[in-house]
């Protein structure tokens, strides 16, 4: 796994580094890898929908029969935190497509932000992938982790370019 290169951008309001999100070691207790799979997700859902759809369907020929459980577009409230008091409000709502799944007995879910069904079902086929102990999950689950590091990439180059404007 390649570490990320620090960039010389007030370190203060720069992204964590890529090792703070993904360990890819093996576990035999919790599952085959050990993985932060609330931040991989965050990646994965901040990752380009076309992306992320096009790397799925290459994983999909290696796979068992994909079982979409769940798959719909809905409205949810958006918590907002004020920045004086702390107080939780909701700002408004947001249009949310969410799926689950099921790959190889393992559950799968995600959701993310806008209508894109296809990119909800693709994010639910990795993150059932990132959980199952199975073995067709297990061979490429190597491959996942490379999509992830070299997504976590992009959106930290790009996270910094907008830190650079405002400076």
């Amino acid at each position: 796994m390649a570490k990320s290169q620090s960039c010389k951008v007030n370190q203060a309001f720069a992204p964590l580094p890529l090792c703070h999100f993904i360990r890819g070691v093996r576990d035999e207790v919790t599952g085959p890898y050990s993985i932060d799979q609330g931040s991989a997700l965050s990646i994965l859902t901040a990752t380009p929908a076309e992306e992320v759809k096009q790397f799925v369907e290459t994983l999909l020929v290696h796979l068992p029969d994909v079982e979409v459980t769940n798959c719909r577009t809905g409205l949810a409230m958006l918590p907002f935190v004020d920045s004086v008091k702390g107080i939780t409000f909701h700002l408004g709502e947001t249009l949310l497509a969410e799926a689950t799944v099921t790959v190889a007995g393992q559950a799968g879910y995600a959701a993310c932000l806008g209508r894109d069904l296809e990119q909800a079902i693709a994010i639910a086929i990795l993150d059932a992938l990132m959980q199952s102990a199975a073995e067709a999950a297990i061979v490429e689950y190597p491959t996942i982790l490379e999509f992830i590091n070299q997504a976590a990439d992009a959106l930290q180059k790009q996270e910094l370019g907008l830190l650079r404007k405002v400076e």
